[in-house]
């Protein structure tokens, strides 16, 4: 198990290979995880991709993740005005009634009168496509809704001796070159359809859910 000395030698070293390989350092957020204590967050970004590489004080290893939310994509595309719209037709929680983000509420209420069935296909053939080689894929799933997001995982164990700047690049890339794939994937697959730009004899937006991957 790594000392002190060692855990902050390995997260400068590697918010220098960051460097070096050209990545910009967006954060670093430091927490107390409650099995095995401190927790270090290094958020990067590159080619507008955020990833995270996260270290516990007490494993040999550092955890490389790259997030993608559903909710958050969806409601990245609407307005506050389709938001308001979206909320009369559909329903959602109190909590999410009071929110103040009325994007992401109105994300919400799409997503969980979506084809869940179609959502389920969709998370399974991410799986397939994402689970080879090094990389670990977890599915997103909450209130019933069979798929709301992913997030990927590979490490990196910069403890090791032959711990170099081409293997924290090899780790970097499988990270991004898989995820930016995924990502493409679920935001051509999750489409909203707005009724102002259809033929529709409705004001209601949905999403429709293509699930041929």
């Amino acid at each position: 198990m790594p000392d002190k000395a060692e855990y902050n030698a390995a997260l400068s070293q590697i918010k220098s290979y960051a460097d070096d390989f050209d990545v910009d350092l967006h954060d670093e957020i430091k927490q107390e995880h409650e099995d095995y204590g401190e927790v270090t967050h290094i958020v990067l970004e590159e080619d507008e991709q955020r990833f995270y590489i996260s270290g516990l004080k007490e494993k040999e290893y550092f955890g490389v993740r790259y997030p993608f939310g559903v909710i958050g994509f969806i409601s990245n595309g609407l307005s506050e005005e389709d938001a308001e719209q979206i909320l009369k037709h559909h329903e959602v929680s109190k909590e999410l009634q009071e929110s103040e983000d009325e994007t992401r509420a109105a994300a919400w209420a799409l997503i969980k009168d979506a084809d869940r069935e179609k959502l389920g296909r969709l998370a399974d053939e991410l799986t397939m496509m994402t689970s080879a080689g090094l990389t670990r894929v977890e599915i997103q799933r909450e209130n019933e809704v069979p798929f709301t997001g992913f997030e990927l995982t590979t490490f990196m164990f910069p403890y090791e001796s032959d711990f170099n700047l081409r293997r924290f690049g090899n780790a970097i890339q499988r990270i991004t070159s898989v995820g930016l794939r995924a990502s493409k994937v679920v935001q051509t697959s999750i489409l909203l359809v707005d009724p102002d730009e259809t033929d529709a004899e409705t004001d209601e937006f949905k999403l429709d859910i293509d699930s041929s991957v």
